[in-house]
């Protein structure tokens, strides 16, 4: 089974991560978010096929998934999305490589997702995974009936009458009718637009095409920081991810498991978790870190981080104060 992933959209959200790294190489435990992404698919789903629709970070990314998933043999295809006209845009661009006939499975690489894969791409229907959320003017979102059939397709409504989502996974069974859709809000609509891959979706389903809602098990947006932080938190306390030893560290640590310490890191005079990932080659001294990702090559001294994420080659230097204070003394750093 083939796979579109497309990665070419911006997340303000992870403002000023994007400037410098493709937001599916921001690491979940260790392991960058498109790392997960291809795990997934390929054990649940059966992808063996990826087509990745890339922007200016395409080059890391291809030159990561050719470093770890090589020895797999994943047959993978990328191409480039010159101009960021939108999701349905960058489908479109995949088209040369899907069979008009073969379903094919379409997921965002900022969206880590668990569902029962084989009920979602056997469906004898199209298919969408959704999840229910509390503030859904913030998102896509599908209108069903009784039958989790969807009647309505909007892209980030003002005033929504559904609370269903989208979480970024789709089945398409028939792709060319999709393609066409595309081709067709293309033709009619400016140059300049963006076009989104819900209204290619509701352009199918007025040409009497029928998708159906799956319920997703867990969802993490990692396209907003909240989403990569629980992401993080929720991997790391899967076997294999977390460190089992710290013992190479001086004893003057305290590590509060799940923990993932990458290679050639030097950490002194810290606590460090729980739920934290920090990646290889950082030096932390003299901190308290929790719940945060710090990314490769950083420095990071006196601070206390929480719900954090740092980047590559960051240098942090926290506030540092020694004090003498007589008997009856106030003093107020706070501010």
């Amino acid at each position: 089974m083939k796979a579109i992933i497309p990665i070419a959209g911006r997340a303000d959200y992870h403002r000023p991560h994007i400037y410098t790294q493709a937001k599916p190489l921001v690491p979940i435990a260790g392991k960058p978010v498109i790392g997960h992404i291809l795990d997934i698919l390929h054990q649940k789903a059966g992808v063996t096929e990826f087509i990745f629709v890339t922007g200016a970070g395409g080059r890391r990314i291809d030159s990561y998934i050719e470093h770890a998933y090589k020895p797999r043999q994943f047959k993978t295809h990328f191409v480039l999305q010159e101009q960021r006209k939108g999701s349905a845009h960058a489908v479109l661009l995949a088209q040369e490589f899907i069979n008009s006939n073969e379903k094919v499975l379409i997921a965002f690489g900022d969206s880590i997702i668990d569902l029962d894969f084989q009920s979602f791409i056997n469906s004898p229907y199209n298919a969408v995974a959704t999840k229910k959320v509390s503030k859904p003017c913030l998102f896509g979102i599908v209108e069903t009936d009784k039958n989790n059939q969807v009647k309505v397709f909007t892209e980030k409504p003002r005033i929504p009458k559904s609370n269903l989502a989208m979480t970024g996974l789709f089945c398409v069974r028939e792709p060319k009718i999709l393609f066409e859709a595309i081709q067709d809000m293309l033709f009619k609509h400016n140059e300049h637009a963006e076009y989104f891959l819900t209204d290619a979706l509701m352009r199918m389903i007025d040409l009497e095409e029928q998708f159906m809602a799956f319920e997703v098990d867990r969802w993490y947006d990692c396209g907003k920081k909240d989403g990569l932080l629980e992401a993080n938190a929720i991997h790391l306390a899967y076997p294999g991810f977390q460190t089992s030893s710290v013992k190479d560290f001086p004893n003057n640590n305290v590590f509060i498991q799940p923990v993932k310490i990458g290679r050639g890191c030097k950490i002194q005079n810290a606590i460090i978790g729980p739920n934290v990932a920090i990646a290889n080659n950082v030096t932390v001294s003299n901190c308290i870190i929790s719940d945060s990702i710090i990314g490769s090559d950083s420095r990071i001294e006196h601070a206390i981080l929480n719900e954090s994420v740092v980047g590559n080659d960051a240098v942090l230097q926290g506030f540092r104060q020694s004090l003498n204070l007589g008997d009856n003394t106030e003093i107020n750093l706070t501010s």
